[in-house]
């Protein structure tokens, strides 16, 4: 059986932002409560058990994607996490929280 081709990245910070892109891609093609360690895994070319060294449980990698969702606007994934009732996305700014909720009405 053939080894994966795994894509070596020795910089933390790096791999860590390449990981948090791809589980955001994820979220927005998917939904953000269905993103997998594998959905990642697959999109990077790395192991499932990566993104756990990087992020720890699922909860933590959540977290992570909804706190770039808020930075930088994400309200696709910001509405999926205010319908989830998930704290991060309530600290959205107002006007985005306003936009999503009125989108959702």
């Amino acid at each position: 059986m053939p080894k994966p081709n795994y894509t070596r990245i020795n910089d933390t910070d790096a791999r860590r932002a390449q990981l948090l892109k791809a589980a955001l891609s994820v979220a927005q093609r998917i939904g953000y409560h269905r993103v997998t360690r594998v959905h990642i895994a697959k999109i990077v070319g790395c192991s499932p058990s990566l993104i756990t060294v990087h992020f720890g449980t699922m909860r933590k990698l959540r977290k992570a994607i909804m706190e770039h969702a808020v930075e930088h606007g994400k309200r696709r994934i910001i509405a999926q996490g205010l319908m989830a009732g998930d704290p991060h996305a309530e600290k959205a700014p107002e006007e985005i929280k306003a936009r999503v909720r009125k989108a959702l009405a």
